[in-house]
């Protein structure tokens, strides 16, 4: 039995797609999800990080987030051979909310909020995450790393990334 390690945002919630129509509709813009390129992604002089960061601080957003598409079919199979860590950067202010949204729809045994994706931090085998800077990070501190591809993603150099998937599919067939 593996410990896997899975990241929440962009992974397991569409985060993206969900707080566009807000900034959009707030800020008179016409975003789409693959305009967004980087964390940092200007939207009226703050960036997207800056916008996320705030909408995780509202309940209604946290729990209503949708689920990218086909997350919870694969984690309840990972769950059946392996040990899963949901693993997430997020602010521990939004904690409760986000292991409300978490229950009932994903299988795993443990949760770590942390900025530190480490093997040692984590106590995991492999991290499947979104994020090239947390993988980087896992990687050389002796894990596996896939990348599960997003705009946002696409032109990071990643250190000896063992994977990128473009689906829960494709992720689900890497991790068996």
């Amino acid at each position: 039995m593996r410990r896997v390690a899975i990241d929440v945002d962009s992974v397991l919630a569409d985060i993206i797609p969900h707080i566009l129509p807000i900034l959009n509709q707030k800020h008179g813009t016409n975003l789409q999800a693959s305009d967004i390129k980087e964390w940092d992604h200007p939207v009226n002089g703050n960036s997207i990080g800056h916008y996320i960061r705030s909408c995780l601080a509202d309940p209604a957003f946290v729990l209503s987030m949708p689920e990218v598409p086909g997350a919870r079919d694969a984690m309840a199979e990972i769950y059946k051979k392996n040990e899963i860590v949901i693993a997430t950067g997020r602010p521990t202010f939004c904690k409760n909310n986000t292991m409300k949204w978490l229950d009932g729809r994903f299988l795993y045994d443990k949760i770590v909020f942390s900025k530190e994706k480490t093997v040692e931090n984590l106590q995991c085998d492999v991290l499947l995450d979104d994020s090239p800077s947390y993988l980087n990070k896992f990687i050389k501190s002796g894990g596996k790393g896939i990348l599960f591809s997003r705009p946002w993603n696409e032109n990071y150099v990643l250190l000896g990334c063992n994977c990128v998937v473009d689906s829960w599919p494709d992720a689900l067939k890497v991790i068996k």
